[in-house]
């Protein structure tokens, strides 16, 4: 089941009317961000060593209870309160007068291992105070990985909005559902990689959006047999590419073949130069293109294609008469045209703005929820490409992409993305999974190109190189 995302209200009501006490989930919380803890300093060989910074609210009682636990765990801990027992929640207090390990008010200079941000929790609005955000700042610029409970204190768990100052989160685990905020402006900006942490308590609204859990990307990876030949590990056709952008097309279709894809033909309307060894490239011929369309298990349109009247008028003509599943793209992405129904559209922003017909930038709330009704209204799976990437689709409750690195905000990666959901489709993968299994491989394989390269350095093209890696991290997951 995917991990939901709520507003903070929502979740809430949720633990109101949970079958178990707020103590209860209060103990569980705790359990989760000692465990998560534990994992990242075994993993990482991490000093067994955790300040905790604890707040006044709830959040500030979680991290007390993580604090018992990681001390048990024969973890050395310093616990800093940076508000008074009596001005703190209930249930903080209980856990303070519970909690018997060394308190200080400073950590010392020395101080190194992880930081557990104990400091704000979901209901925090509008700025931080003076001493909390002296707080922050010291978390911050100590250069030692911190790990947020539910949401990064500072960070509006409705809007992402930063009040002043926010904890720059290494890993954020939420609680029960991750927090809209995260997600949202300068929230996922300061949020580092999530990690859900349930909790005994039903659900009874639906949520905001999901995102996916391993399990069920992995549920939807295509199967693949021993005595399959290259049509049957699928045949993926192309138009793109022109004297422009000749690029585009190869980042397409070598990504196609990274990702399973048999066959890969592609159709481009100018000179692209040397082409890849393992992908098949041709000169726009009408008649050909109709020969291999109704060969094709799958089609992509749009990368580097160009937007010449010329071309207009032949990607009409495709998507009107169009079959089979098709991913669309970058310059088939236009508000004029009538799309099949059914078929993935892959924007960015900027493009998502023009198929909206909006001139000017919106709202964040507003423009997802645009792009969601128009989703429905077309019929359409909207994958829309961004940091995270979200998907809308007829019927769907909205998706949310968790993982990406800031080093795939570089030309090509749109590209490799179409090519990625094209070779899903040809191999049998149906178009609403395909969309949100290869939006997660494309991050996944993100994530792995910046370990490798870092951010600043990576390329469309290292994406592709990592893609095997992506598969393995899914494969590995059920094992």
């Amino acid at each position: 089941m995917s991990d939901a995302i709520v507003t903070p209200e929502m979740m809430r009501r949720w633990e109101e009317v949970a079958s178990v006490s707020a103590e209860t989930l209060m103990k569980q919380a705790g359990a989760s961000v000692a465990e998560v803890a534990l994992d990242w300093i075994r993993a990482e060989l991490l000093p067994r060593f955790v300040t905790i910074l604890v707040g006044k609210g709830n959040k500030g009682g979680d991290a007390l209870v993580a604090a018992a636990l990681l001390r048990k765990a024969k973890v050395q801990i310093e616990v800093i309160y940076t508000a008074r027992l009596q001005d703190s929640s209930l249930l903080n207090q209980t856990m303070r007068r519970r909690y018997k390990g060394a308190i200080l008010k400073r950590w010392s200079e020395a101080s190194e291992g992880l930081i557990i941000d104990g400091l704000l929790g979901t209901g925090f609005r509008g700025k931080v105070s003076r001493e909390i955000a002296e707080w922050i700042g010291l978390a911050n610029q100590s250069g030692r990985p911190i790990l947020s409970i539910d949401l990064p204190s500072g960070v509006d768990g409705l809007t992402g909005k930063v009040g002043g100052i926010a904890i720059h989160a290494t890993r954020t685990v939420a609680i029960g559902a991750i927090k809209i905020g995260c997600l949202l402006r300068e929230g996922w900006n300061h949020t580092g990689r999530i990690t859900v942490a349930p909790l005994t308590i039903a659900s009874p609204t639906e949520p905001l959006a999901g995102a996916p859990t391993f399990d069920e990307l992995v549920a939807m990876l295509p199967r693949i047999r021993r005595s399959r030949h290259k049509y049957q590990a699928g045949y993926l056709i192309g138009l793109a590419g022109s004297t422009q952008y000749p690029g585009a097309p190869k980042l397409s279709g070598l990504a196609a073949l990274r990702t399973g894809c048999g066959i890969v033909r592609i159709f481009h309307t100018g000179s692209i130069g040397q082409t890849p060894l393992e992908v098949i490239c041709e000169p726009w011929d009408k008649h050909r293109f109709t020969q291999e369309i109704e060969r094709a298990q799958a089609l992509f349109l749009g990368p580097g294609l160009g937007r010449t009247k010329q071309h207009k008028r032949w990607l009409r003509q495709i998507l009107r008469h169009l079959s089979i599943p098709a991913v669309i793209d970058a310059d088939a992405l236009q508000p004029e045209f009538t799309f099949p129904k059914g078929a993935i559209l892959t924007p960015h922003r900027g493009e998502m703005l023009r198929l909206l017909e909006i001139q000017t930038d919106t709202l964040e709330e507003d423009f997802l929820a645009k792009a969601e009704v128009w989703a429905r209204k077309h019929d359409l799976i909207v994958v829309l490409k961004g940091a995270p990437t979200w998907i809308f689709a007829p019927h769907k409750t909205p998706v949310v992409i968790p993982w990406g690195d800031p080093g795939m905000a570089t030309a090509g990666t749109g590209d490799v993305l179409t090519g990625m959901i094209g070779a899903l489709l040809s191999q049998g993968v149906q178009p609403y999974p395909a969309a949100v299994l290869g939006a997660s491989l494309h991050a996944i394989a993100g994530e792995c190109a910046a370990l490798e390269w870092g951010s600043a350095s990576m390329i469309a093209s290292d994406l592709i190189a990592h893609l095997g890696d992506a598969f393995h991290v899914l494969n590995q997951s059920i094992n």
